[in-house]
């Protein structure tokens, strides 16, 4: 399934008013640049990019008010602060729901809504979220130059709620040495 990348160009043209409410939702339901743009320009990026910092308690770097970069880090602070305070949230969680037409964090997910917030740029590609399972967890997988990162990401979160719910025994995802190498430790005796 292609991902669109939002309506807004083809319904708006430069000098029309567009809503912010619009903007906003366009911004997370179809990661529509374009929406992002246009806020970002009526806001001013380094003003934008400062706005957003008070979601962590982490450093960032003095690029990141000029460029667009993130962290795990970052991005796991911003989505537990939407946790904490989902409440005050509903319209924004509603719409990370509705993002990304089912594919990428909630690809293999149908039995539980996801909340996420997916990005793609030069390379790059991630999603972090919430999923909100039996037992609600936040999620975040960051890749680099990594070829079909969408399937990549879509089956690491699989394997994490497979764990998250005890359906997955962790260490069928970590190779096993060979018997006999020089790091058994088994006792070998002779009489």
């Amino acid at each position: 399934m292609k991902l669109v990348g939002g309506t807004t160009a083809s319904l708006y043209s430069v000098g029309d008013y567009v809503p912010l409410d619009f903007l906003l939702e366009q911004s997370i339901v179809n990661s529509d640049n374009t929406a992002v743009n246009i806020l970002i320009k009526n806001l001013g990026y380094s003003n934008a990019r400062h706005d957003i910092t008070k979601y962590t308690d982490e450093v960032v770097p003095d690029d990141f008010y000029s460029n667009n970069i993130t962290s795990a880090a970052y991005g796991y602070d911003v989505i537990n602060y939407l946790y904490e305070h989902k409440d005050s949230y509903t319209k924004l969680i509603e719409d990370m729901k509705k993002s990304s037409m089912g594919l990428y964090l909630k690809k293999y997910i149908t039995d539980y809504d996801v909340a996420h917030k997916y990005g793609s740029y030069s390379g790059y590609v991630h999603d972090y979220g919430i999923v909100f399972g039996p037992k609600t967890y936040l999620v975040g997988i960051f890749t680099r130059n990594v070829t079909n990162s969408d399937e990549v990401i879509a089956s690491i979160s699989l394997d994490i709620l497979n764990y998250n719910l005890g359906n997955l025994d962790i260490s069928t995802l970590v190779p096993q040495t060979e018997t006999g190498s020089e790091n058994d430790t088994s006792e070998n005796t002779t009489e």
